[in-house]
């Protein structure tokens, strides 16, 4: 089952220390103009992240491969990036080039 933040997420949070995730300040295009270590690149105004999980690796690789084929062709999408969160959500590392590569 997998689902789509509206922006960025982070494991944990600041003020809500039992929150299993919350918004990473850094990527939410929303409050770009107020936080001063944003990562989003210029001319991005919206980011989704999509969150996939699943029993077997295999079916998560196959699941994100088709979901990158998909996305890229839509417009406007500028980029597409996967993170990890150092370890705190599993120890598995899908590389996203060896998807599409």
């Amino acid at each position: 089952m997998g689902k789509i933040a509206a922006s960025g997420t982070k494991v944990g949070g600041k003020r809500y220390k039992d929150a299993a995730a919350t918004t990473n300040d850094s990527y939410c295009a929303c409050i770009s103009d107020k936080v001063g270590n944003i990562k989003i690149p210029s001319g991005v105004s919206c980011v989704y992240e999509v969150i996939v999980n699943g029993l077997h690796l295999e079916y998560v690789k196959k699941a994100m491969k088709v979901g990158i084929e998909k996305a890229t062709t839509v417009s406007g999408v500028k980029s597409i990036a996967a993170g990890n969160y150092h370890g705190k959500l599993g120890q598995e590392r899908v590389y996203l080039r060896d998807l599409v590569g």
